[in-house]
């Protein structure tokens, strides 16, 4: 049950700091320039990015091995978190 609950709270810290990424670089971009628009312009691309680029990924997944791929792109997205902090 232990190891149940430890799950369950990593998966809620790790979905409010991720909460708080999305309210907290809009917000930032917003005090560094006057203008609302650059925060529009970056978040319209990052969702075009992720509404592209997702059967763009989908589509290499299925030319190669599911498993290495899917360690390959997890090691990928780790390098990616680590590299942001």
């Amino acid at each position: 049950m232990l190891h149940f609950s430890l799950k369950f709270l990593n998966c809620l810290a790790g979905s409010l700091v991720e909460q708080l990424w999305n309210f907290a670089w809009p917000a930032a971009i917003a005090l560094i320039h006057r203008s609302l628009l650059p925060v529009a312009v970056i978040g319209f691309f990052a969702k075009l990015v992720v509404i592209v680029g997702g059967p763009l990924v989908g589509k290499l997944m299925d030319y190669f091995p599911r498993v290495p791929v899917y360690n390959c792109l997890t090691v990928i997205q780790v390098f990616c978190f680590l590299g942001l902090q």
